[in-house]
């Protein structure tokens, strides 16, 4: 797995501009507007970066990995479900559609789904932690990629890799090791919450890829 690890919607600039798409709900593809005040563009870089640009990166980068490697599964981490689902009123800007428009290479797209979810100060309403992955009604496998006690309004780390666990998802990413930062987790902390999913459940079968061919 390699998994681009950038909090993509972080960094966004507001646009109103439209991308080219088979699906028609796509046309609104880079159009960030609906994004307001939810939190996204909370790194407030000045200047923000483009979707369409972030889009264009990611798309490239995965067509280079796929062309070395078809089997090898690409995800990247968006700052919340926000931003990568059409349900709950959202839109998926990650979609494969909207990736080969920015960046126009057929096999620069997702294998994984992945959602950061933190508690600021709560879950949102549409947060893993409060959905089954199956509500999100997303074509590839969703992993967690962002999460921790530290700013899991409360919950503990075994009950966030459980509730994970149970609720469909392909894996859990408890953010990040070292303990330092707001947010984060040490090692200890993260080892209590993958250690009580237990040795019987770390047993799954491979997520589904996208049947990749380069000839």
């Amino acid at each position: 797995m390699i998994p681009i690890h950038v909090r993509c919607a972080a960094l966004l600039a507001w646009s109103s501009s439209s991308c080219c798409s088979r699906d028609a709900r796509s046309l609104a593809g880079f159009n960030t507007t609906g994004l307001r005040n939810t939190g996204a563009g909370w790194v407030g870089l000045t200047p923000s970066i483009a979707v369409q640009d972030i889009l264009r990166f990611i798309n490239l980068q995965s067509a280079v990995i796929h062309a070395i490697d078809p089997l090898a599964i690409v995800t990247i981490g968006s700052w919340s479900e926000m931003s990568q689902t059409d349900q709950f009123g959202y839109f998926n800007y990650y979609k494969d559609e909207c990736l080969q428009a920015a960046g126009g290479q057929v096999y620069g797209v997702l294998n994984l789904n992945q959602y950061h979810a933190y508690a600021v100060p709560s879950y949102s309403s549409t947060s893993p932690f409060n959905h089954s992955a199956s509500d999100y009604r997303m074509p590839n496998p969703i992993v967690v990629g962002e999460f921790s006690q530290d700013e899991g309004a409360g919950w503990t780390s075994p009950q966030q890799y459980t509730y994970v666990h149970r609720h469909g998802y392909a894996g859990a990413w408890g953010w990040q090791a070292n303990g330092s930062g707001v947010g984060a987790d040490n090692m200890t902390t993260l080892m209590s919450g993958m250690s009580s999913i237990g040795r019987e459940h770390m047993m799954h079968t491979r997520p589904p890829l996208k049947p990749f061919s380069l000839n």
